[in-house]
């Protein structure tokens, strides 16, 4: 019984999925919206009726969004949305009696953060790669927007040929880092919302824990940072999108770990809401504030490294 019930809700959960990707499509100003709406149906099915669910659901908005959006949509809802969602969900769920037979010992928070991390990004390079996606290539179609933007508006001064391709080019080359980063953000903001609605209707069976208060990344994903970075920087071409897609996705990671350190350090402080709003709206509107907290993440997960794992001192 249960299990029928699994593969229902999921089936259902997949059509509202697929059917959201596909309208996000075409939607203008609200795709952002359903791009995002569509992996929450599948959060919410893994995390309220388990891994079936969640992995029908995946299957099923993966069909509508291939059937009716071609293999490039297919492509994005599966790598980047929902298998993502179910994975998350599965492994929110995860976890074995304590060695005292008293509670469970749920699958860490850190290590489901770093493997959405490790998703995204390989799905980024995949989608990327099997797209023939290169920032050098991408460069003249922002050009040519920005040469019609710039017709459109008299008023706006019209750069030279040389200026505008010089700024597209910036411009192609930030995507590789911007978009990969502001996924896994706002995916880490929908599996929380679906958690929490979840729990509110008592069919999430994870106990409730202090998220700003335990979060943490392997400090291996310092390496992965760096050599993003130097990807980015002393090559191009391919190579360049590759360090692109791993600095966003570490930056955005170690933020998260940064921005928990915030939440947890301010709660005695009266001030607490304005404090987040003016860095959360802070991050929103320059995104160089995100830089600053991605230096205390990594401060942090080296500090609570260090401390899971103290020198064995002198014998």
């Amino acid at each position: 019984m249960k299990r029928s019930q699994s593969i229902f809700v999921g089936i259902l959960a997949g059509i509202s999925a697929g059917l959201m990707l596909v309208a996000a499509f075409k939607a203008g100003v609200l795709a952002f919206v359903l791009f995002f709406a569509a992996p929450a149906a599948i959060y919410i099915a893994t995390m309220g009726w388990g891994f079936v669910a969640g992995f029908v659901a995946t299957a099923i908005g993966t069909m509508i969004a291939g059937y009716a959006g071609g293999t490039g949509a297919a492509g994005i809802g599966l790598l980047l949305l929902f298998f993502p969602a179910a994975s998350v969900g599965h492994m929110v769920n995860l976890g074995q009696r304590a060695d005292d037979g008293l509670g469970i010992v749920w699958f860490p928070l850190s290590d489901i953060l770093f493997r959405l991390m490790a998703m995204l990004a390989i799905g980024f390079m995949a989608l990327g790669a099997a797209a023939g996606y290169s920032s050098d290539s991408f460069a003249p179609s922002f050009a040519e927007l920005m040469r019609q933007l710039a017709s459109s508006n008299p008023e706006i001064e019209m750069p030279t040929d040389k200026e505008l391709q010089a700024r597209a080019l910036v411009y192609a080359n930030l995507i590789p880092t911007i978009v990969p980063a502001a996924w896994l953000l706002f995916h880490v903001i929908i599996a929380f919302l679906s958690a929490g609605i979840t729990r509110r209707s008592g069919l999430l069976a994870r106990d409730k824990e202090d998220i700003a208060a335990t979060i943490t990344l392997p400090v291996e994903t310092i390496f992965v940072l760096v050599a993003g970075l130097l990807a980015l920087l002393l090559f191009s071409g391919s190579l360049a999108d590759i360090g692109g897609v791993l600095t966003g996705i570490t930056v955005a990671g170690f933020g998260l770990v940064g921005l928990s350190e915030l939440h947890q350090r301010t709660r005695p402080m009266a001030s607490r809401g304005i404090i987040l709003l003016v860095v959360y709206v802070s991050i929103g509107l320059f995104t160089v504030p995100l830089i600053i907290f991605t230096i205390v993440g990594i401060f942090r997960s080296i500090k609570k490294a260090a401390s899971a794992n103290p020198s064995s001192g002198a014998t």
